[in-house]
C-alpha cells in the first residue's frame, strides 16, 4: 500500500466527521434535572417526591461513581408529536427510561447488566419512541447505575432526524471498525513475511481495540445474548490487555537496548497496572478496576509518549512514527476523559475523537512497522550480499588451496610412478646383464620372461607418470606399446603381422596390472611357440567393451596348442589362471588350429 493510499481512510474520516456535524439532527426543547441516590433505595414512586437539581444536558456527567443517578427530563409543552429520546452511551450497567402514563409506568430497560435481562433492549444507542399525548405528565425519568464512568448524554429528536443521525453514526462506526480490521490484516501479513513477533503483538493490540470500540459503541451487545456475562468485562479487560500489549510493543519496536533503566521500570509498572485491572475484575472490585482503567490509560499514554520523544531525540528511526501516533492518541484520550468528567461538552466531535485518534494511531504505527519491515528487508539483503561476497572469497581461497594441494598431490604421485618405473627398469637392466652371462638356454629364456613381465608393469607406471589422468590407464595405448615392445624383444619373422582391434577404454590400476601381465604371457607364448613351423602368420589382439563387460582376446594363426594343454602346469598358465581369478574373469581357450584365448571380466572402474 502506497503512502497516498494509506492517507485516504484518514481523510475520509475527517470528511465524515465534518458532514456529521453539519447534518446533526435538531434537538427538541427540554430541561434536565438530576438526583444522586447514594443508597440506591428510591423507586419510581418515591423518586417523584425528591428534590432534583437543575442542570444543563451537557453536564450530566458523573465519572466513576457507586451512586445511582436519577435524571428528570421535562418536556416542553410545545412538543405535540411522538419523539425519540436517546442516550448516546451504551456502556452503562443498568439503565431504565421511565415514562409515567395514566395509572402506570412504562419502563424501558437497557444496560450490560440489566436488572431484568430477559426484558432488556440492546442497541448501540439506547433510545425509545415516546408519544407525549399518552404521558400522565411532562416528566420522563432516567435511572442509571454503572461502574464505568457514568455519563448520560440525553437528547430528543423527531423520528426522521433520529434515524438519519443513527444511520450516519452506524456508517461512521463501520468505516472506523473496517479500517481497523484492514490494518490488523495488513500487519498480520507483514508478520507472516518476516516472522517478527512485534507485528503479531500489534495485531493482537488492534484486535482488542476492535473489541473495545465495538463494545463502547454498543454493537457487541447486538451480537451477544443479553445475559452474556463476559461482555461486561470486554472494555475493562480489553483496555488492560491493550495497556500490556502497548508497552510490550513499545519495547520491541523501539528496541530494549535503547531504554534507560527508569524507562523500563515505568514500563513494567504499567504492565503491572494492566494486570491489576484484570485481577480487580476477577475478585469483583469493579469500581477499583474502572479507576485503574482511567489511570492506566492516561499514565500509559503520557509515559509512552515521553519514551518515544526521548528516543526520537536519540535518533531512533521508529521513534518518530511512534511519537506522532501517541500524540494523536493522547489527544483523543484526553478529549474522551475530559468529556467523561464533564469538562468538555458532549457532542459528535468529543464522542468520536478518541475513536478517530485511535485509528490514526493504528495507521501511523502500521507505517512504523512497515518502515521497520523495509529496514529489515534492506538489512537482510545487504547481509545476504555481504555473506555471498564473503562466501565467494572463502570458496575462491579454498579452491585455490585445493588446486595447489591437488597439484602437489599429482606431482608426488607422478614422482612415485616415475620412481617405480625407474626401479623396474633397473631390475630389467640387471636381468638383461645377467642373461648375457648365462650359457644355459632354458635359464636364459626364463630370465627373458621375467624381464618381459617386469617391462609389462613398467609400461603401466610409465603411462601414469606421463599421462594427465592419475586414476585411469589408457588401455588402447598401453596394449599397443606392450605388443610392439614384445614384438621387438622376441624378433619373430617379418612375415608375422600384428592385428590390433582396440576400443578406447580406460581401466584403473587394480585391473590394468593383471590384464597387462596376462597379455604379456599370451603374447610371449604366441611369439615363442605359435610360429615355430610357420614362416608367416597373424597375431590378433582385441580389447572391447560389451554392455558392462570387457573382453580381451588374443588369437594366432600358428600351429595351435598341444593336445594336453588343459593339464599343462607351466609357469605361464598358472600365472594366467591366478591373475584371472584376481579380477574375477572367465577364461575361454580354444584350439582351432591356432590358439584362441578370450578373457571376459567386469571392471570395477572403467571409462569409455
Amino acid at each position: 500500500m502506497t503512502g497516498k493510499m494509506k492517507i485516504i481512510p484518514f481523510l475520509l474520516l475527517i470528511v465524515i466527521t465534518i458532514e456529521a456535524k453539519d447534518v446533526e439532527a435538531q434537538e427538541l426543547p427540554y430541561k434536565t434535572y438530576y438526583f444522586e441516590d447514594t443508597d440506591g433505595l428510591h423507586t419510581v414512586e418515591s423518586i417523584e417526591q425528591v428534590s432534583f437539581v437543575k442542570t444543563d444536558p451537557s453536564q450530566l456527567i458523573f465519572g466513576v461513581t457507586k451512586n445511582t443517578i436519577w435524571v428528570k427530563v421535562k418536556i416542553d409543552s410545545t412538543i405535540k408529536t411522538p419523539f425519540v429520546l436517546t442516550i448516546d452511551r451504551a456502556l452503562i450497567d443498568t439503565l431504565q427510561i421511565i415514562a409515567p402514563e395514566v395509572n402506570s409506568y412504562k419502563i424501558y430497560r437497557f444496560g450490560i447488566r440489566a436488572d431484568r435481562p430477559e426484558e432488556a433492549l440492546f442497541n448501540p444507542m439506547p433510545s425509545v419512541l415516546i408519544d407525549p399525548n399518552k404521558l400522565a405528565s411532562r416528566n420522563i425519568y432516567i435511572k442509571a447505575n454503572s461502574t464505568y464512568s457514568l455519563l448520560l448524554p440525553v437528547a430528543l429528536h423527531y423520528p426522521k432526524d433520529f434515524y438519519t443521525e443513527s444511520q450516519l453514526y452506524d456508517f461512521f462506526a463501520a468505516i472506523l471498525l473496517g479500517a481497523l480490521f484492514v490494518m490488523m490484516l495488513y500487519n498480520f501479513f507483514l508478520w507472516t513475511s518476516v516472522r517478527d513477533n512485534t507485528y503479531l503483538i500489534y495485531c493482537l493490540g488492534i484486535l482488542f481495540t476492535i473489541i473495545i470500540q465495538t463494545t463502547i459503541q454498543g454493537y457487541s451487545f447486538l451480537l451477544l445474548p443479553a445475559a452474556f456475562a463476559p461482555s461486561y468485562y470486554f472494555v475493562s479487560v480489553g483496555i488492560a490487555a491493550n495497556v500490556i500489549l502497548s508497552v510490550w510493543f513499545c519495547i520491541r519496536l523501539l528496541e530494549i537496548r535503547n531504554f534507560k533503566k527508569w524507562m523500563l521500570a515505568c514500563c513494567y509498572g504499567l504492565m503491572a497496572m494492566g494486570a491489576a485491572i484484570i485481577l480487580s475484575e476477577v475478585i469483583s472490585l469493579h469500581h477499583l478496576a474502572k479507576v485503574l482503567v482511567v489511570l492506566s490509560t492516561i499514565l500509559g499514554s503520557i509515559s509512552l509518549l515521553l519514551f518515544g520523544g526521548v528516543l526520537w531525540v536519540k535518533k531512533v528511526v521508529a521513534a518518530k512514527f511512534f511519537t506522532l501516533a501517541w500524540v494523536i492518541y493522547l489527544v483523543g484520550i484526553l478529549v474522551y476523559s475530559l468529556r467523561t468528567e464533564g469538562i468538555l461538552d458532549h457532542n459528535f466531535f468529543t464522542s468520536n475523537f478518541a475513536h478517530i485518534g485511535k485509528f490514526c494511531e493504528v495507521l501511523l504505527l502500521s507505517l512504523a512497522l512497515g518502515n521497520k519491515y523495509n529496514t529489515i528487508k534492506i538489512e537482510k539483503e545487504n547481509l545476504q550480499l555481504q555473506l555471498n561476497n564473503e562466501l565467494e572469497e572463502l570458496v575462491s581461497e579454498r579452491t585455490l588451496a585445493l588446486n595447489m594441494a591437488l597439484q602437489e598431490k599429482d606431482i608426488l604421485i607422478k614422482e612415485v610412478h616415475h620412481r617405480v618405473k625407474n626401479n623396474l627398469q633397473v631390475i630389467s637392466s640387471i636381468l638383461n646383464i645377467q642373461s648375457r652371462s648365462l650359457v644355459d638356454q632354458k635359464a636364459k629364456a626364463a630370465v627373458m620372461e621375467g624381464q618381459s613381465r617386469i617391462k609389462a608393469m613398467s609400461f603401466i607406471h610409465q603411462k601414469l607418470y606421463k599421462g594427465e589422468d592419475l586414476a585411469f590407464i589408457d588401455m588402447e595405448s598401453y596394449i599397443s606399446d606392450l605388443a610392439s615392445y614384445l614384438f621387438k624383444t622376441y624378433k619373430p619373422s617379418n612375415l608375422i603381422h600384428l592385428d590390433l582391434k582396440l576400443d578406447p577404454i580406460k581401466l584403473d590400476l587394480d585391473s590394468a596390472i593383471p590384464i597387462g601381465l596376462i597379455l604379456n604371457e599370451l603374447i610371449t607364448n604366441a611369439f615363442k611357440y605359435a610360429f615355430i613351423e610357420e614362416a608367416e602368420g597373424t597375431l590378433s589382439i582385441g580389447f572391447e567393451r560389451q554392455d558392462e563387460q570387457c573382453i580381451l582376446s588374443v588369437e594366432d594363426s600358428g600351429i595351435g596348442l598341444p593336445l594336453n594343454f588343459k593339464e599343462a602346469k607351466t609357469m605361464g598358465m598358472r600365472l594366467i589362471n591366478t591373475l584371472s581369478k584376481q579380477i574375477d574373469a572367465s577364461l575361454d581357450i580354444e584350439n582351432r588350429p591356432g590358439a584362441s584365448f578370450k578373457l571376459i571380466f567386469r571392471p570395477i572402474n572403467c571409462v569409455m
